[in-house]
């Protein structure tokens, strides 16, 4: 198993924004320009994919909240969780800059919506919908987000070529395909 050290957290952390970049990207080339992975701190810098913002935020605690959960002891700082969503929640907590985006992303999904016409309580449905997808398509993707997370660990360039390997290694292995957001 794993240990958990800022290290591990943090590579699957921003592994996981890398991967939804690319999963996210519609087959754009050139979005990832560079991943950063350091003791505590670390980033991916990539180019803007409109109406992604929402879900590549989503991607990095995400992923940092899915390997605390899978490394789970009584005792840690979250309730005894029957899922990850306390874990998610407490990750969430210490993101803000990911929280914003993430929510605020969503909030103007659900305006566009109900500017399109849509009722309220539809176009909330909706775009809760959207976001359950992304999460299921996230969990086929976690074999991605290990496989660069191990790579950035080591201390391997990673670059936006591996990154779609891993993608399209985790999509063919999976049923889920690339989810993209709603039209």
């Amino acid at each position: 198993m794993t240990p958990i050290t800022q290290l591990t957290v943090t590579a699957r952390h921003e592994a996981g924004h890398a991967v939804a970049a690319v999963a996210r990207s519609c087959g754009r080339v050139g979005i990832i320009h560079a991943i950063t992975v350091g003791e505590g701190r670390g980033a991916v810098h990539h180019r803007r994919v409109p109406g992604e913002d929402w879900a590549i935020a989503l991607a990095g605690p995400w992923a940092e909240a899915r390997f605390l959960w899978e490394h789970w002891s009584p005792g840690d700082d979250w309730d005894d969780e029957s899922d990850m969503s306390g874990v998610l929640f407490e990750v969430f907590s210490q993101q803000p800059s990911d929280y914003e985006a993430y929510t605020g992303d969503l909030h103007r999904w659900t305006d566009k919506l109900t500017g399109d016409g849509m009722d309220a309580s539809a176009a909330t449905a909706a775009v809760q919908e959207m976001d359950l997808d992304w999460t299921d398509a996230l969990e086929a993707l976690w074999p991605a987000i290990q496989h660069i997370a191990a790579l950035l660990i080591k201390g391997v360039t990673v670059t936006e070529g591996v990154v779609r390997a891993a993608v399209g290694q985790a999509y063919s292995s999976s049923d889920p395909q690339p989810v993209t957001a709603a039209a």
